[in-house]
């Protein structure tokens, strides 16, 4: 049986940008897979890069690298921000994105890559950390289930350009509940 490859974290640097930008568009063409609407404008990737290599040297933002062995294996982009008015001013943290080669997700490179965040997040006070996920993802949310997320809120996409006959149904079905007919759906 062949040994598996050391798993090992780092902070990245600006030689690995190529490999993370690869890794980012797999994270945005599963984006755009998911939803027509969401299609990226021929600046996407340098737009990705200019922030990436800015997280590299802000010190409200990490880029870790995954290795496995000596190979590259996956990145995590994580930052600080300060959450909105309506709701205390403490900071908040937020894991941007996460990839994995799926060659070596069986090693626990996520789990690896999102320690070192954790870690990093510690060091600063951070006492709360956002994580978000497309919808059409269930292994990314179980992913940060299985650690310790809980889910915080839905965001719902109404794409009125192919809507439909759903739409039509659904403003039915919206304009009936404002009368107060309740929802039909409703199992209550």
């Amino acid at each position: 049986m062949a040994q598996q490859p050391r798993v090992t974290i780092r902070k990245a640097n600006r030689t690995d940008m190529d490999f993370i930008l690869r890794r980012w568009q797999i994270i945005v063409g599963d984006l755009v897979a998911g939803h027509a609407h969401f299609r990226p404008s021929r600046h996407a990737p340098d737009v990705a890069r200019t922030r990436l290599l800015t997280q590299i040297d802000d010190p409200d933002a990490r880029v870790f690298v995954a290795l496995a062995g000596k190979r590259r294996a996956g990145f995590l982009n994580a930052s600080v921000y300060q959450r909105s008015p309506l709701f205390s001013k403490e900071d908040i943290g937020l894991i941007e994105n996460v990839y994995v080669d799926p060659e070596v997700r069986l090693l626990r490179v996520g789990s690896s890559l999102l320690a070192e965040a954790l870690g990093w997040f510690r060091t600063r006070k951070i006492r709360a950390i956002e994580a978000v996920t497309a919808g059409h993802n269930p292994d990314a949310t179980a992913f940060f289930g299985n650690h310790g997320f809980d889910l915080l809120s839905i965001t719902l996409l109404l794409n009125l350009d192919t809507a439909g006959p759903r739409l039509k149904q659904a403003t039915r079905e919206t304009a009936r509940i404002l009368r107060g007919g309740g929802n039909r759906r409703s199992k209550r």
